[in-house]
């Protein structure tokens, strides 16, 4: 999942408490540590870019 640090916030990654999310989006895997921050308000997660020709799978009209 994408995601990116509420405004005025650095994010310690969940492998490295020595670097930190931050305005820039990053991939993230979707681990209970990540989900739980986005939860809280920490994280903001943004939408998964479409390829092109769009997604395939998953979607209604599939």
């Amino acid at each position: 999942m994408k995601v990116k640090a509420a405004p005025g916030l650095r994010v310690p990654t969940e492998d490295r408490a020595n670097a930190y999310i931050e305005q820039t989006p990053v991939d993230v895997p979707m681990s209970l540590y990540y989900r739980r921050l986005v939860a809280d308000g920490d994280l903001i997660r943004l939408p998964d870019e479409l390829s092109p020709e769009g997604k395939k799978g998953g979607g209604k009209n599939d």
